[in-house]
């Protein structure tokens, strides 16, 4: 359906003249089938012819250009992709079948942790060197217990019995050490006849003399020191008794502070020669083993009192702790110098003295014979 361009009166097309105001119409080109719409098209009613004054003709008709239609185009509607859904691979059980050997499981065990095993085996070697390696062991246990725990490793079971093993043997070490010391160093002294090496730093001879009681060889005197109080008693006989003794105060220094009191002191300008000429040239002689004496006699007991007629006396000595050797043993003594009488005499322990004089007694006999 077309309509008049003039009167816009509705026409037939392929007319040539308006029916309604007689104009000519466009002439249209062949017309192409309609292609068939998807939606359909709205039927536009013709409105009502109404009569229109001619307009004179002012200029030559010309046709108007109609727009070329332009060809329908079917909407494009929305393609919809489908959802893939992710094929899960299906795996399929291998058979296994009769000498063939299943793959082998994953080993999950923890790894054991170095310084566990490290700890244990000094541990173990400390019992058989005497404890020389249970510090290692304890130290290395007590880590390798720690970071076990924490990277969760094998091991701890090593650690713990490393500990307990080092504590054991450092106890023993101790044990030894504190209450087995002195004999064992006096044991060497008497199986070799020579010194500890040790001894001289770790043993004070001054506390040694004054904790023992002392017997002269020359002539049987006995001498006993109270180191509380600072008091001695000089007896008559080895074999003391409250009937006749000596008694009084006494100083006495060992070790450097004696070699300074020598030094200080012009009592001993006589006698620091010798000393020092001792010190130098004897090792038996040593610097930590000097003993200097000094006895304020002030009184004499008799038959267990004090005589009257007594004048204080005080008198110098100085000496050398050393051992001597009879019949292969080995005695505690101090060679025993005294500076008033200018004597030397020789001091052995009282606990010594009567296994010492069975011992001379029978070499003399032997050289005798």
């Amino acid at each position: 359906m077309a309509f008049c361009m003039n009167c816009g009166a509705a026409y037939n097309e392929g007319s040539g003249f308006c029916m309604s105001c007689g104009k000519a119409l466009p002439v249209m080109g062949p017309v192409q089938p309609p292609r068939q719409a998807v939606q359909s098209q709205r039927i536009v009613s013709p409105q009502p012819q109404q009569p229109q004054p001619v307009q004179p003709m002012a200029q030559p008709y010309q046709r108007p250009v109609q727009p070329m239609a332009q060809p329908y185009q079917q909407p494009v509607q929305p393609t919809v992709q489908p959802t893939i859904q992710p094929v899960q691979p299906t795996v399929q059980p291998q058979p296994v079948y009769q000498g063939q050997m299943a793959p082998a499981a994953r080993n999950t065990k923890p790894k054991s942790n170095g310084l566990c095993s490290a700890g244990f085996v000094f541990s173990l070697l400390g019992v058989f060197l005497f404890g020389i390696t249970s510090l290692f062991g304890l130290l290395f246990s007590v880590f390798g217990l720690i970071s076990a725990g924490k990277k969760k490793q094998d091991g701890k079971g090593k650690a713990v019995a490393g500990i307990v093993m080092s504590v054991i043997m450092l106890a023993a070490v101790l044990v030894v050490f504190v209450f087995l010391r002195n004999p064992l160093m006096d044991k060497y002294e008497e199986l070799t006849g020579r010194t500890f090496p040790t001894r001289k730093v770790s043993v004070d001879f001054g506390e040694r003399f004054e904790e023992k009681d002392w017997v002269v060889l020359e002539d049987e005197t006995c001498l006993r020191f109270n180191a509380k109080d600072g008091t001695f008693n000089n007896y008559i006989a080895s074999q003391p008794t409250d009937d006749l003794y000596l008694t009084g105060h006494y100083k006495m220094y060992s070790g450097k502070k004696a070699l300074r009191h020598i030094n200080s002191d012009s009592v001993y300008a006589d006698g620091r020669e010798w000393i020092e000429g001792h010190i130098d040239d004897d090792v038996e002689y040593q610097k930590e083993k000097l003993i200097v004496l000094i006895c304020d006699y002030e009184a004499f007991i008799c038959n267990g009192e004090s005589q009257s007629e007594f004048d204080t006396v005080t008198e110098h000595f100085y000496g050398f702790y050393t051992r001597i050797n009879i019949g292969d043993r080995f005695f505690s003594a101090i060679e025993t110098h005294n500076l008033e009488a200018n004597t030397r005499f020789t001091m052995i322990l009282e606990e010594e003295y009567d296994e010492y004089l069975a011992i001379a007694e029978s070499d003399s006999v032997g050289g005798a014979e």
